[in-house]
């Protein structure tokens, strides 16, 4: 019985996909805490940034790097579904995560020039604050790329729902979730490193992946 055609490549693609996801988790995080240290410079915002500019570049590689890798990581997630309920769950939280990973890495590379618009002043501020107040760009770039991390969670519901990951495992991936949605009412900094810890509390759903893809295709007959 001879493989389907194109079978290897796509589990070629899925595992590296798999293998991404402790990786958006793990820069994401890193990068949030690294912009804690521009988040507590005294000053005006754009003060902060040149106070911490370094630190507000790196984060910010971090981030779109990290942010560049959620299609592949959630598809790969994905394909570990096969319970019909579990999977249109998981279905719709790719379907929200992937175009709107798109709109947040857009607005990590606006951030890029941040440091350039508070050099130059004057008419660059007005214009990233006029593109700031205005309710499509504001909608596109800084509300949407908000349903990102609400996706990745209804995707780990599906990964539990479908039994993708059980038992502890189960019980700390949701309860991981638990901090991150609920860990800016301590401090910024319990949520952030949630998000990091995401990274370990994913893996027993990386590892089901890459077992299931390690099964050999099976030809027709």
């Amino acid at each position: 019985m001879a493989p389907e055609p194109g079978g290897g490549e796509v589990k070629g693609l899925t595992r590296l996909g798999a293998i991404a996801v402790p990786a958006v988790f793990a820069l994401s995080g890193a990068g949030m805490l690294l912009l804690l240290s521009v988040e507590r410079a005294p000053g005006t915002f754009f003060d902060q940034v040149a106070q911490r500019e370094g630190n507000w570049i790196a984060a910010h590689v971090l981030l779109l790097a990290g942010t560049i890798l959620i299609p592949a990581a959630t598809l790969a997630l994905r394909s570990a579904v096969t319970a019909r309920g579990p999977a249109r769950l998981a279905t719709a939280a790719v379907l929200a995560a992937v175009p709107t990973s798109f709109l947040l890495a857009g607005q990590y590379a606006i951030d890029f020039v941040v440091p350039l618009i508070g050099r130059v002043g004057g008419d660059a501020l007005q214009v990233h604050a006029l593109l700031f107040d205005s309710a499509p760009v504001s909608v596109m770039f800084y509300g949407l790329p908000n349903l990102v991390f609400p996706a990745l969670l209804l995707l780990a519901v599906a990964l539990v729902w479908g039994r993708v990951v059980t038992g502890a495992a189960a019980v700390l991936l949701l309860g991981n979730w638990i901090v991150v949605l609920t860990g800016n009412l301590a401090a910024p900094e319990v949520q952030r490193a949630g998000i990091l810890l995401l990274a370990v509390t994913h893996l027993p759903a990386v590892t089901a992946v890459l077992r299931r893809e390690a099964v050999p295709d099976r030809g027709p007959r």
